[in-house]
């Protein structure tokens, strides 16, 4: 038997490299009509629209379920204003997400635009509680293009956006694995560019004067029932 030019090898993977691509040209070709026949029904995602005030508030209970699952989250948070939901309410969601926070095994993580109204509200929350900010990491962006009109979470494959900012109240709720895990290195970018909010940072911003005056308010209140 005559031993072969080891040089054939290479003949051998050339073919078998241009068999392999016209292959792959054919399966590319049906690939679609597959899989169109097999996402027909399948999104592998989903998504859930909250209207109005009520919605809203349903969506932030909904938030306070998926923040007990035990992975990190992540939110760049607008704050929500009080006018829209109430304070009581608001602040009735922050002692509960206090409560969930010590237990759970990562902090969350928040980035917020720092301008007045931010500054008031850690202010505010920070003096309400001061577990506020060691519940939690905040970070800020002092940058006027950092213009956040929503607040937007991710807890896992969840997202959830809430607007309640003008003429828009809503509430938006999503699970997608591809989604969240884009927006989460997008968060992780900035999280590294971000400052931290620390307690020094808001007592340099002196007392919240809208806590003040709720508690002079509460003390006239209890004195006016002794009496």
């Amino acid at each position: 038997m005559k031993a072969q030019n080891p040089s054939i090898l290479r003949e051998i993977l050339q073919r078998k490299r241009k068999e392999l691509v016209a292959l792959e040209t054919d399966i590319v070709g049906i690939l679609p009509f597959l899989k169109e026949d097999f996402h027909k029904e399948r999104a592998d995602a989903d998504f859930h629209f909250y209207p109005g005030v009520e919605g809203f508030k349903r969506m932030y209970r909904t938030d306070e379920e998926l923040g007990k699952l035990p992975v990190q989250r992540y939110t760049w948070d607008v704050l929500m204003p009080m006018d829209v939901i109430g304070p009581d309410f608001m602040n009735e969601l922050v002692n509960r997400q206090l409560v969930n926070e010590k237990r759970h095994p990562f902090r969350p993580r928040e980035i917020v635009s720092l301008n007045d109204w931010t500054r008031h509200f850690l202010s505010y929350q920070y003096n309400r509680d001061h577990e506020y900010l060691n519940s939690r990491e905040i970070r800020f962006i002092d940058d006027p293009t950092f213009d956040i009109g929503v607040e937007l979470t991710i807890v896992g494959e969840h997202i959830l956006i809430a607007c309640a900012r003008r003429s828009e109240v809503w509430g938006l709720k999503m699970r997608s694995e591809l989604l969240s895990a884009t927006l989460r290195s997008i968060f992780m970018m900035q999280w590294r560019l971000a400052v931290p909010v620390t307690s020094e940072l808001v007592d340099s911003w002196g007392p919240s004067e809208m806590l003040d005056h709720e508690r002079k308010q509460n003390k006239k209140k209890k004195e006016k029932r002794v009496h």
